[in-house]
């Protein structure tokens, strides 16, 4: 996807140049996550997780669409990048509340009933997904030749 991205959001001579651009884009996400995890764990803490979980969930719709319907460079110029890059940060907000609200929320309604174990599938779950995630695009990239 970063390589997509360079193309059509950060044009530039060189391949390489457009391709680190688009990487800081999708870095950016990351380090708004914990911010996200703060703000969204203040809304939990005040109006109660479910209502907190469901907005992240509806608030990283809006910036996941809004870089659906993103025109290229060609069309807007330099807005594009800038609007992509505060899409990402959008995203990495909501992010940032929705893995720590679903933990927090599931770990909540478990009780005292083994949440140690709950948290730990949780937190295994995520990573072995990632993991088959990864491997699913090393697949289709080596597949599509």
């Amino acid at each position: 996807m970063a390589a997509k991205f360079a193309t059509l959001y950060f044009p530039n001579t060189s391949k390489i140049l457009s391709l680190v651009a688009s990487l800081g884009a999708f870095a950016a996400a990351f380090l708004v996550r914990p911010l996200g995890a703060i703000l969204f764990g203040n809304i939990g803490d005040r109006l109660g997780r479910k209502k907190a979980l469901g907005l992240s969930i509806l608030c990283m719709g809006f910036p996941t669409m809004a870089i659906g319907v993103l025109p290229g460079y060609e069309s807007i110029g330099i807005f594009a990048p800038l609007i992509l890059l505060l899409c990402r940060m959008g995203q990495g907000l909501c992010a940032g509340g929705e893995f720590n609200g679903a933990i927090i929320f599931s770990l909540e309604h478990v009780g005292k009933d083994r949440p140690g174990f709950t948290g730990g599938l949780i937190i295994d779950l995520a990573f072995w997904i990632n993991c088959c995630d990864w491997n699913s695009h090393s697949a289709v990239k080596h597949s599509v030749r």
